[in-house]
């Protein structure tokens, strides 16, 4: 799926394509294959058990985690080149975060 395809598709084929992808991840890891039918279904069953019935909005086009913005920003901040408030437009983000991103550190 990813940013490859932007179509509407139903909960049960999202929780089919996650179950896919975790088998997918974790055959690529050589985990036995006992393991990684019980672990896609775990997955998928607990998403559907944890978010059923909600409305699950993703945000397209940001490739990176929040975690490796979060390095991102610091290591920017630490150059001294970029303002909070550079750093703040540079990556999409309130003043605020910026902020509680490099208190945190």
């Amino acid at each position: 799926m990813g940013s490859k395809s932007r179509t509407t598709i139903k909960g049960d084929e999202v929780l089919t394509y996650i179950a896919d992808k975790v088998t997918e991840v974790l055959n690529q890891r050589a985990v036995p294959k006992s393991v990684v039918a019980a672990a896609a279904l775990a997955v998928s069953d607990g998403i559907s058990e944890t978010f059923g019935g909600q409305l699950i909005y993703f945000r397209s086009g940001h490739s990176t985690s929040s975690e490796e913005r979060r390095l991102s920003i610091i290591a920017d901040f630490e150059t001294g080149n970029y303002s909070r408030g550079e750093l703040a437009s540079k990556y999409g983000i309130s003043l605020q975060q910026v902020y509680r991103i490099l208190k945190v550190g």
